[in-house]
């Protein structure tokens, strides 16, 4: 092990495994600390996988969405339209997966026209780089869920899991909460 740190390094490692004194006790608290960071991680992994099988559950969804594909349409003070995408795997957020696209091909405030056009260059994209997500989330309703379902149809991926949401018209508690699309429903 130190032959192969020390050329990893390119210079002279030692290993040294104390027995007895402060070092010997931060070892212990070295080891200790990593048992704790380990056992915790692998919670936190189970908890997302549970997360993801109730996803699937609850969602009628037709395979477990290791991957999901969020997609938001904005607009800069009513001009310059872009699409966000946001990103989880295995249940937890991928940021360096995040994406904002520029609009580039629809002209006025068209949501529909802009999910498209943003939905399209996604999963295009997907095919050829052989990159697709279990699950696609589109922002806005039963109108933007049909445009996405149009655009997978196109394509030939009738098969992809994809759900609306939009936040809900009555208020609970001073909180808007979020109501789910599903295909057909």
């Amino acid at each position: 092990l130190a032959e192969r740190l020390s050329e990893l390094r390119g210079a002279s490692v030692r290993l040294a495994q104390p027995k007895r004194g402060q070092r010997a006790r931060l070892v212990e608290l070295a080891q200790q600390n990593a048992e704790q960071a380990y056992f915790q991680a692998e919670r936190a992994k189970t908890r997302r996988e549970q997360t993801l099988v109730e996803t699937k559950r609850l969602l009628k969804l037709s395979q477990l969405p290791w991957r999901a594909e969020c997609f938001d349409i904005s607009l800069f003070q009513g001009e310059a339209p872009y699409a966000s995408q946001v990103v989880f795997e295995g249940g937890a957020p991928r940021r360096s997966a995040y994406r904002v696209r520029r609009i580039k091909s629809v002209e006025g405030t068209d949501d529909f026209a802009m999910m498209r056009e943003a939905l399209t260059r996604r999963l295009t994209r997907g095919l050829e780089e052989g990159e697709l997500p279990q699950l696609l989330v589109v922002d806005g309703g039963k109108g933007q869920l049909g445009v996405a379902l149009a655009v997978c149809e196109d394509l030939g991926l009738s098969s992809l899991d994809v759900v609306g949401l939009a936040k809900s018209r009555l208020k609970e508690k001073g909180r808007t909460a979020e109501r789910v699309f599903l295909p057909g429903v």
